[in-house]
């Protein structure tokens, strides 16, 4: 299967690393990839590399962002991932662990991506010197990390629990965020 898209004006990366940023740009970012990964789930598919460099932006009439998930080559259907694949920073524990893969690898990745846009207490900076592995799981999952930060920021939470079982899939995520809009 190949999957073609018409061009964007960047990455988030780029957008990140070139312009200031709009207040909620990591939440925007969030709800907009968490629809896309509430479909893919919905068709038993993983992405199973959502990072910043794989969601592309094209800037709207209005200033606002439009996002879209890209770059599948890593995909598989649910049944087949069991693969070690991603790329590392983003990786969720499953993966590194050679464990059953589900479809809340992709919100791990993507609450790891929330981290690095955002910013939070640094992530993106201090990230850079952990490197990926189980001292970047202890810090994603840190409460003192999100403490003081917005209530939406707190409602993805677990998001970046290490256990599957206790991380929301893409549409409970979703919906935690729309209730506390």
């Amino acid at each position: 299967m190949e999957i073609f898209m018409a061009h964007k004006d960047g990455s988030v990366e780029d957008l990140v690393g070139c312009r200031p940023r709009p207040h909620n740009l990591a939440k925007d970012i969030t709800v907009q990839i968490l629809r896309a990964l509430v479909y893919l789930d919905s068709e038993s598919l993983i992405h199973r590399d959502v990072k910043p460099a794989n969601i592309l932006y094209s800037e709207r009439e209005d200033g606002r962002y439009q996002f879209y998930l890209a770059d599948f080559g890593l995909s598989n259907w649910v049944d087949n991932s069991i693969s070690c694949c991603g790329t590392p920073l983003f990786r969720a524990p499953e993966i590194w662990k050679h464990e059953e893969q589900s479809s809340k690898v992709d919100v791990w990745s993507l609450f790891v991506t929330f981290l690095w846009v955002a910013n939070t207490r640094g992530f993106r900076t201090t990230s850079e010197h952990l490197g990926a592995g189980r001292h970047l799981w202890l810090k994603v999952q840190s409460v003192g990390y999100l403490a003081g930060i917005s209530k939406a920021v707190s409602a993805l939470r677990d998001m970046g629990a290490e256990n599957p079982e206790q991380r929301p899939s893409a549409r409970e995520a979703l919906n935690l965020l729309e209730e506390v809009e």
